[in-house]
C-alpha cells in the first residue's frame, strides 16, 4: 500500500510512503474481496502541511505557543 502526503496549500508532495503487506488477516480480506485476496485499498492520499506554508500560516517553528494563524482576513 502506498501513502501519498500532499500539502493542502500549494499541493507539493511531502511524502510517500510504501507500507508492505505482512500477510496477516489475509483470510479475512478474502472474505471481502472474494477469490482474489489483494490490497484492497493500494494508494491512499493524505492531506497536510509542508514546512514551508506551515512557517508562512503560523509563523517560524521557534514560536513556543501557538499564536494563531498569521494571516488576518
Amino acid at each position: 500500500m502506498k501513502i501519498i502526503h500532499i500539502c493542502e496549500c500549494c499541493d507539493q508532495v511531502v511524502r510517500e510512503e510504501t507500507i508492505m503487506s505482512n500477510g496477516a488477516g489475509e483470510a479475512d480480506s478474502a472474505a471481502l474481496t472474494g477469490g482474489d485476496s489483494g490490497d484492497i485499498m493500494n494508494l491512499i492520499f493524505q492531506y497536510c502541511l509542508c514546512d514551508e506554508c506551515r512557517e508562512m500560516l503560523y509563523g517560524p517553528a521557534e514560536a513556543f505557543f501557538y499564536k494563531g494563524p498569521v494571516w488576518l482576513h
